[in-house]
């Protein structure tokens, strides 16, 4: 597979081939199938370990001479061209091995929209009180809702901790957290200035952590994937809203560890991830009338995203006699009411954003007999329909007499038998009756 790496590890958001695709698919992640460039990754800022997608941060190693690749460009999900990859991550033993002496620990593999960072404890490795960490901090900017987070993924166990989990996290938040964290090794630790750590943004540490009076955290989503998984397979996660204000920053983690606790780290496990993307759901639960109600258990949209339903009512409806629930709190619902074709159409759309059929929108078309509408005027045998002072005078006919104002709005609905009158206010009025459609203006 060719490489195409850069000279420098950093994110890339700022190049013109990043900011091109950003254009594109700005609901999207840059770079969330890993197709696009990879570059060179250099954890300590001048020494090459390895290559990241481009976009992302790997969690490889260069800490005094000591490096390890943890992050790995791989085949596609989908084997497709010389060109397309997917990451591998892998937790991974990293010290110093001479033989007569060994030193080290596992690291775990993972990836970041933010920055990766370690802390060794040397002196401590593997004892109770050893107090390496590390994590990810920052993120991107990214100011959309969406509804869920999609991913192919893969997975296998070494011969160590083969319980240990896999961890696809995601949060959004606007505003800043600030806090100063120990980083490096222990025996030559520094003290960093560290915005927007993971733990800080998701409330997990409190203590000496500084917020802007703005910050504010608006959804997060912490998910474990359990055993060996040999065939690539999708999972699809819901975003959990716990603020109703707009995000400005998100960030996404994806480790081949436990990511929140390190002491379950298992060397070799391996994680495969492909294909990351937000979902933004464009459906709707549930679909009614004043007196019909869709079933929904097996809807087909074709490849516009348009399904047809036949409805058996007589009543045409109003907009306002239109019900439905959203599949998300974020969609736009447009009911329109297309009298002359005896049709409802409601348009679902989300944020310009893909559902999980990669669709932006979608279309429920309510068809309804000619005619129901009421907007025709058909002649009847014997029926007759005529305006009187204060009402609607229908002879001639027996059943159901249905009333409407002109732009569509049913007011009356009453039995009729020989000669019935209906009281009206003033105004122009469609009656049916059965198959006659008549137009009357009430004094």
């Amino acid at each position: 597979m060719k490489k195409i790496l850069s000279a420098t590890c950093a994110m890339m958001l700022a190049s013109a081939g990043m900011m091109a695709n950003a254009q594109q698919e700005q609901t999207q992640l840059p770079n969330g199938n890993f197709d696009g460039t990879w570059v060179d990754c250099k954890p300590d800022g001048s020494n090459v370990v390895g290559i990241q997608p481009e976009g992302w941060m790997a969690s490889s190693v260069y800490k005094m001479g000591i490096k390890e690749e943890l992050v790995f460009q791989d085949n596609n999900r989908e084997q497709s061209g010389d060109n397309a990859f997917s990451v591998r991550l892998e937790n991974l033993w990293v010290g110093m091995d001479m033989g007569f002496f060994k030193m080290g620990a596992n690291a775990p593999g993972y990836i970041t929209l933010g920055t990766s960072w370690a802390y060794g404890d040397i002196a401590n490795v593997g004892k109770p009180n050893d107090t390496s960490d590390g994590g990810a901090y920052g993120g991107i900017t990214f100011e959309y809702k969406p509804d869920a987070l999609s991913l192919w993924v893969k997975r296998s166990h070494g011969t160590e901790k083969t319980t240990e989990k896999a961890s696809v996290i995601f949060y959004s938040w606007k505003g800043q957290t600030s806090s100063v964290v120990t980083t490096g090794l222990s025996s030559n630790p520094k003290q960093d200035e560290m915005i927007d750590r993971e733990k800080d943004v998701l409330g997990m540490i409190q203590d000496g952590v500084t917020k802007s009076d703005d910050f504010e955290l608006i959804s997060k989503s912490e998910n474990y994937i359990e055993g060996n998984i040999s065939e690539w397979t999708q999972f699809t996660y819901p975003i959990d809203y716990v603020s109703d204000g707009t995000p400005e920053k998100i960030n996404i983690i994806l480790s081949s560890s436990d990511y929140f606790d390190r002491s379950k780290l298992g060397k070799d496990n391996k994680f495969w991830v492909d294909d990351v993307e937000f979902v933004y759901y464009s459906t709707l639960e549930n679909l009614s009338t004043a007196d019909e109600t869709l079933t929904f258990t097996d809807v087909t949209f074709n490849d516009e995203g348009v399904a047809t339903f036949t409805m058996n009512s007589n009543t045409f409806p109003t907009a306002e006699s239109v019900s439905y629930t959203a599949k998300s709190q974020f969609a736009t619902v447009d009911v329109e009411v297309l009298k002359k074709q005896d049709l409802v159409k409601v348009t679902v759309s989300n944020q310009g954003g893909k559902d999980v059929d990669g669709l932006t929108k979608h279309v429920y078309n309510l068809k309804y007999a000619a005619g129901t509408s009421g907007v025709e005027s058909v002649a009847g045998d014997g029926v007759k329909v005529y305006a009187a002072t204060g009402c609607v005078v229908v002879e001639g006919a027996e059943g159901v007499a249905q009333v409407y104002t002109a732009d569509g709005k049913q007011v009356a609905a009453e039995a009729v038998n020989g000669k019935t009158e209906i009281a009206l206010a003033n105004g122009l009025y469609i009656v049916r009756v059965g198959n006659k459609v008549q137009k009357v203006v009430v004094k």
